[in-house]
């Protein structure tokens, strides 16, 4: 009779050692669970990363994007103004650009005295 308590005893030991083990060993993450999740944990910090630099890209993009059209402005500003220098510059009569009217042989003769004269003092 104890013998068979032992034996029964014996039996129901081994079998509950045996489910303790199989629970211990199946409940811990196998190796290849535990480099997977690192594996995830490594590409959602070099996504975090690249939309850092993402934002970071665009805000700079933005940036000279605002810099480009101040540029763009100035430049057309200063080409309308030399268009208008340019315009107003070639309104203006100069005394030396106005052609001289030669109506007789006096108007010529004193107009080359005057050049001769002019000539001759230096200016």
């Amino acid at each position: 009779m104890l013998k068979k308590i032992f034996g029964i005893l014996k039996d129901w030991l081994l079998a509950i050692v045996l489910a303790v083990v199989a629970l211990v060993t199946l409940s811990k993450p196998d190796r290849w669970v535990k480099s997977k999740e690192k594996e995830i944990k490594q590409r959602e910090k070099e996504n975090e990363k690249a939309e850092q630099d993402a934002e970071q890209h665009q805000a700079k993009a933005e940036e000279l994007d605002k810099i480009a059209d101040e540029l763009y402005e100035r430049y057309k500003e200063a080409v309308e103004k030399h268009d208008r220098e340019i315009a107003e510059a070639g309104q203006k009569k100069e005394p030396d650009d106005e052609p001289i009217p030669f109506d007789d042989p006096d108007s010529a003769a004193k107009f080359l005295d005057d050049l001769l004269n002019d000539i001759g003092d230096g200016t």
